[in-house]
């Protein structure tokens, strides 16, 4: 693994999801290197085969994000888009924790997606903060799946407790379910239980499919083994998810849980932020 200290020329960027209005990457490239993450196509230097090889870290950031914090309209800035802001180098150089904190402040409103307990440090400054929500990503319950696909990222079992002390410690919490990818995270038990963990934690859910980036795509066939990558390209793409979004819809109903796709989540936000008067 690289460690390389480099320099931001910008903090907050607009941001490619409809639901954000701004990202924040304090890391550039991602420790936890998972085979199906759509970043390793979007990160500047990055490709499938060095993907989780190299960290950038940019030393600056936080002093960028001030002066740039004084010109902008209030927003929503997603930490972060194209790297786990929770990663291992972040529990040296703290950067995602002082930018929360310096955007709250400021009168942004954050949201933050890790699969990482080292999120649970930060409990201090997340407290009783208004306009602030924390996501965990869980592709699987299954820990033997999960070291498949992500296998440097922390166990499925640490991210449900992550998502269970966040919960506890009255945090407005969601877990991120996928991405959903064919034959290997989409059976009624994997998706059953997830969902099942959200509803006993009374927090929604957020869901996605596989993105079919050429760089995802060649890091999970080398992971899963090229038998996957024809079963996966055998099926009716449009069909399969069809059928695994009414699973997860109808165990959504059934155990009472807010459930929305990522497709849909700007109008999800939208209703939870201006909710009709009737």
């Amino acid at each position: 693994m690289k460690i390389l200290e480099v320099k931001a020329k910008t903090a907050l960027n607009r941001s490619g999801m409809v639901e954000l209005d701004y990202a924040f990457n304090a890391y550039l490239g991602c420790m936890h290197g998972c085979r199906y993450c759509y970043a390793a196509d979007m990160t500047p230097g990055e490709s499938a085969a060095t993907w989780g090889d190299a960290v950038r870290i940019r030393t600056n950031i936080i002093d960028v994000l001030r002066e740039e914090m004084k010109g902008r309209r209030r927003g929503l800035v997603g930490v972060s888009t194209i790297t786990d802001p929770y990663q291992p180098v972040e529990a040296r150089y703290m950067l995602s924790r002082q930018a929360i904190d310096l955007l709250l402040n400021g009168g942004f409103r954050v949201s933050v997606q890790t699969k990482s307990p080292l999120v649970l440090r930060d409990l201090d400054i997340f407290r009783d903060r208004k306009g602030l929500d924390v996501g965990v990503s869980l592709a699987t319950p299954h820990t033997e799946i999960s070291r498949l696909i992500d296998s440097k990222s922390p166990l499925p079992e640490a991210r449900m407790r992550t998502l269970r002390v966040l919960s506890e410690n009255g945090i407005k919490t969601w877990l991120f379910l996928g991405p959903i990818i064919p034959g290997i995270n989409d059976s009624n038990e994997s998706l059953e239980t997830l969902i099942s963990l959200a509803s006993d934690l009374k927090i929604r859910v957020i869901y996605d499919l596989l993105n079919q980036y050429n760089g995802a795509r060649s890091m999970l066939s080398s992971s899963l083994g090229s038998s996957w990558e024809s079963e996966a390209r055998s099926i009716n793409r449009r069909l399969w998810w069809q059928e695994t979004e009414a699973k997860i819809t109808g165990l959504a109903r059934e155990y009472q849980v807010d459930c929305n796709s990522e497709a849909s989540e700007l109008k999800a936000e939208t209703n939870i932020l201006y909710k009709p008067l009737y």
